[in-house]
């Protein structure tokens, strides 16, 4: 059976996430593979940008940057 050489492992934060991370990080240390693991942060929806008083918008990126 031929081995994996690279994994890219989309990742989200719902629930099972660190189960997932977990079973990659197995097969690529079985496989001797590389793993790249991807998180996208979404862009805050404009109608919320406007709601939001309390921090800007580049910080509540950064702190849910710094979160992940």
């Amino acid at each position: 059976m031929e081995r994996f050489k690279n994994i890219l492992l989309l990742l989200n934060q719902e629930a099972g996430s660190g189960s997932i991370l977990q079973r990659a990080t197995t097969l690529a240390k079985n496989n001797r593979a590389r793993l790249t693991v991807v998180d996208i942060i979404e862009e805050l929806p404009s109608n919320i940008r406007m709601l939001v008083v309390a921090e800007s918008p580049m910080k509540l990126r950064e702190l849910v940057i710094q979160e992940r």
